[in-house]
C-alpha cells in the first residue's frame, strides 16, 4: 500500500502497440477483474512504441503469439509507474496461501481496487521488470517485458489504422518433407502458405 507522500500515479501521455487484434474496439476492453496471478483478467495489454524490451522482442525471443496485426494508440491519464522493487509498495496485495502465523505464502496484487484510486493504466518499466520478476514477497512474475495494461479506456485518445503485416510466402519447391511430400504441399497450396 502506498503510505508515501509521493503521488499514486503521474499525468503522462504515452504512445503504445498492441499486437495480436485485428482491429481495435474500445468495448472489447473489458473490465479489469482481479485472478489469482499477477496479471488481471481484462484490460489492454500493450508496450511502449519505443521500448527496448516491449511484447513484440518478448514474442520473437519465445517465438510466441501473432505479430502480423496491431494497431497503435496513445493514452492520456493517470499512469502507475513500477519501475523498482519499492514501486510494488504502490499496489495494495493479498496473501493467498499464508499460514496460520501469516507467514510465507503467495502474494497477488489487487488491480480492481485501482478504478477507485483513479489509475487509467499501470506501466510496468524494462527495469521494473527486471527488478520485480523474482522479488520477494511481491513480484510481477509473468508480465515478462516492459508493459503498459490499460485499466480504463477512457483514457485512449487516439488510435491509428489497424496494421496487417502479410507474413513471407515459402517456396515448397525448395523444401524437402521426405515421405508424404506432395501430400504436404498440397497442403501448402491449399492453405496459401
Amino acid at each position: 500500500m502506498n503510505t508515501k507522500s509521493e503521488p499514486l500515479t503521474t499525468n503522462q501521455t504515452m504512445q503504445l502497440v498492441h499486437y495480436g487484434n485485428g482491429e481495435f474496439s474500445r468495448d472489447k476492453v473489458k473490465p479489469i477483474v482481479d485472478e489469482h496471478f499477477t496479471k488481471p483478467l481484462g484490460g489492454l495489454w500493450t508496450s511502449p512504441i519505443d521500448s527496448k524490451w516491449g511484447w513484440k522482442d518478448w514474442c520473437s525471443q519465445e517465438n510466441f503469439g501473432d505479430l502480423t496485426h496491431y494497431f497503435e494508440l496513445e493514452i492520456t491519464g493517470n499512469v502507475l509507474t513500477i519501475d523498482s522493487k519499492e514501486d510494488l509498495d504502490k499496489l495494495r496485495w493479498v496473501n493467498l496461501t499464508a499460514t496460520a502465523s501469516g507467514a510465507g505464502g503467495y502474494w497477488i496484487p489487487l488491480f480492481e481496487i485501482l478504478e477507485y484510486e483513479n489509475v487509467d493504466a499501470i506501466h510496468l518499466t524494462v527495469e521494473g521488470e527486471r527488478k520485480t520478476r523474482y522479488s520477494k514477497p511481491y513480484n510481477l512474475y509473468g508480465w515478462d517485458c516492459e508493459s503498459v495494461l490499460i485499466l480504463n479506456p477512457d483514457c485512449i485518445t487516439n488510435v491509428t489504422d489497424v496494421v496487417n503485416v502479410s507474413r513471407p510466402k515459402i517456396n515448397i519447391s525448395k523444401l524437402d518433407f521426405g515421405i508424404g511430400n506432395e501430400d504436404i504441399k498440397r497442403l501448402f497450396v491449399k492453405n496459401n502458405v
